[in-house]
């Protein structure tokens, strides 16, 4: 190529017949699908986790070490702007230890990096992010309160259209809790599944 002209191979020698239509692919390499339909600058997510969660519990007299399974549903409305996704989330967490059932919902918000721009066409989009929310804990003996914080990665995978995808998410959870005369963290990793709904 030499300013405004180049020279184009074509691979049958220039035989064409009148009405044959040429097309010169530019050589960018475009994600099926890239140019999609519709909007995604708002989204409703609803995600299941399951996991297993490490508590210590102290009091001025003792230490108590606790693991225990977890299933937790959240509810999340984010503003999408293609590469940062963020807004409120709220979850609803159950878990038991022996005979003992502990309930836990929290209040807060999220941040998602993604890899690639959410937007109509992509069909797949990678990302990692924060949390942070409001916790109150409630068992059968005590009232706790107290802050939790998460890392999380994931993917968002669009199968059928550019507006409902399935997610698939792992994340880290700490969360510090505090009653009258206890003081607990937890830690743990559990693995999320979803569905979200952008528009």
């Amino acid at each position: 190529m030499k300013g405004k002209r180049g020279i184009v191979e074509f691979p049958n020698r220039g035989r064409f017949k009148n009405g044959d239509v040429i097309r010169i692919d530019d050589g960018v390499w475009q994600e099926k699908g890239l140019d999609g339909n519709g909007k995604r600058n708002y989204s409703i997510a609803l995600s299941a986790s399951i996991g297993q969660t490490k508590e210590t519990s102290k009091t001025t007299l003792t230490t108590n070490n606790v693991d225990h399974g977890e299933m937790q549903t959240e509810v999340a409305f984010g503003f999408n702007f293609r590469w940062n996704e963020f807004g409120p989330l709220i979850s609803y967490l159950i878990s038991k230890v022996d005979d003992e059932q502990t309930t836990t919902s929290s209040i807060g918000g999220f941040y998602r990096y993604n890899f690639k721009e959410n937007k109509p066409g992509a069909e797949w989009v990678p990302y990692a992010g924060l949390a942070g929310s409001l916790i109150s804990q409630d068992s059968d003996n005590t009232k706790r309160d107290g802050l939790g914080f998460r890392i999380m990665g994931g993917t968002n995978i669009f199968p059928l259209n550019d507006h409902v995808s399935l997610l698939v998410e792992g994340r880290f959870d700490y969360s510090t809790l505090k009653s009258d005369n206890t003081e607990s963290t937890s830690t743990g990793f559990t693995l999320a599944f979803g569905i979200s709904s952008y528009f």
